[in-house]
């Protein structure tokens, strides 16, 4: 479980997150695209958190 974090205005952050046990569960497909652009528009529209960039791997993910 990932607890939440103090986010600083101005700051710049990696984030990494890892799939249910480290499992292969991000198949590249349309489907995949678009519920991870989902999530992300979400989140950012609800913090006000400016992402500059993303990298989806097939069991782990960065967001910057």
């Amino acid at each position: 479980m990932v607890h939440p974090h103090r986010v600083v205005p101005a700051a710049t952050y990696l984030v990494t997150t890892r799939c249910y046990q480290r499992t292969f569960r991000l198949r590249p497909s349309e489907e995949t695209n678009r519920i991870i652009a989902y999530c992300l528009a979400f989140a950012l529209e609800t913090t006000g958190v400016v992402l500059r960039a993303v990298c989806v791997m097939s069991n782990h993910h960065h967001r910057s």
